[in-house]
């Protein structure tokens, strides 16, 4: 996919619904979206609850945080503080639940029938990172890939990039 210069009528709507600081998919987004406004989002908003009306995005991006627990600091690990600090974190392993939960209904709710998914999960083996198992919950979508691999600076995770599409309308 290459970055679009100019609107046109056909033109493919792009979300990345968790942007941070990091910028994985600016070159691919039309609208960077995040709850943190001192990202510089284009909208600042949750992901649970997606401002938009439905059927409207032709692809999905979501980065959520990978870290649970908000015992984790500068002096418990250093790595973890900063990474909080510039990626977000869940207070709670139930806070990401949830979002697994609302974003199952939302994304699916904005996306065209057509449209993709890309999620990117780090499976931790430490307690407190996020679960890959843990987005079993997405019923509402089906996984076309799994891409995993060693996370960057820790060889006791894997990083998982899903492309997923939505299933079709039950009637």
């Amino acid at each position: 996919m290459s970055a679009q210069t100019t609107l046109t009528e056909d033109a493919p709507l792009i979300l990345d619904a968790t942007c941070s600081l990091a910028k994985i998919w600016p070159r691919y987004a039309s609208i960077r979206m995040d709850i943190r406004k001192e990202v510089n989002p284009d909208i600042v908003a949750s992901a649970c609850y997606l401002p938009f009306r439905d059927g409207i995005f032709n692809k999905i991006f979501c980065d959520p945080p990978h870290i649970i627990d908000v015992r984790i600091t500068s002096k418990s690990s250093p790595l973890g503080s900063k990474m909080k600090a510039r990626f977000g974190y869940w207070s709670h392993p139930r806070e990401w639940k949830k979002f697994i939960q609302l974003t199952n209904q939302e994304f699916k709710r904005c996306m065209k029938l057509e449209a993709s998914l890309e999620y990117k999960v780090v499976d931790g083996k430490w307690y407190g990172m996020t679960k890959l198992r843990d987005l079993q919950s997405m019923n509402n979508f089906i996984i076309l890939s799994d891409k995993a691999r060693p996370s960057a600076g820790s060889k006791n995770n894997t990083t998982h990039f899903l492309s997923l599409k939505p299933k079709p309308c039950q009637k």
